[in-house]
């Protein structure tokens, strides 16, 4: 049951992430959001070299040859630890915000959470946040 917020004076960040399969310990491919008229977008080069076939198909995502392609093109992707650092950057501009997603508690959160945990990040966004969450599936 997600918790109660005041939505006065909050802000939404919607947010997704596209990985490489559906499992919580996936590598994040891609983070975009926006919030507000301010967006981000960052690819990230995966650690396991492996996306699996229905997450490409669903993502338009491959990586071959250490390089990540967008619907066949090539796309500036960065080493997950950087990536992750630079969406904690963008969350830190704006306190007191409700991150907003369509099964963010199941899997967005789970999959970002693993990821800065395995990056040692997780500090840095318990600290930069004063976050809530709310997913689309349960307004």
């Amino acid at each position: 049951m997600p918790k109660s917020v005041c939505l006065q004076r909050r802000q939404f960040i919607v947010f997704d992430l596209e990985t490489t399969g559906l499992g919580r310990t996936s590598d994040i491919l891609q983070i975009a959001c926006v919030c507000g008229t301010e967006s981000f977008n960052v690819y990230m080069k995966p650690t396991c070299c492996n996306i699996s076939i229905s997450a490409s198909e669903a993502t338009v995502l491959t990586y071959i040859g250490s390089v990540l392609k967008h619907k066949g093109k090539s796309v500036e992707s960065l080493p997950a630890s950087d990536g992750l650092q630079r969406f904690l950057q963008f969350l830190s501009q704006f306190p007191d915000t409700i991150l907003l997603g369509h099964n963010i508690q199941n899997f967005d959160l789970p999959v970002l959470i693993h990821q800065l945990f395995k990056y040692n990040l997780l500090k840095a966004l318990q600290a930069a946040e004063s976050c809530s969450e709310a997913d689309r599936r349960n307004l």
